[in-house]
């Protein structure tokens, strides 16, 4: 659930972001980049929570 409301998120700003730029290829591009920034982060946020102990998953 976590994961389809961080995409949820990042489509509505591509949407936003295509109202304003309307060229399709460049809100692909800062989509995509905006999605993988944010999985990055939420992957080593998790994974330093399984380090520590704390009873974070991945999952």
């Amino acid at each position: 659930m976590q994961y389809a409301a961080v995409v949820a998120v990042v489509c509505v700003i591509g949407y936003v972001i295509a109202g304003f730029v309307r060229i399709w290829w460049i809100t692909l591009a800062v989509s995509v980049a905006m999605l993988l920034v944010v999985l990055t982060f939420m992957r080593k946020y998790t994974s330093e929570g399984e380090r520590a102990g704390n009873g974070k998953t991945a999952d």
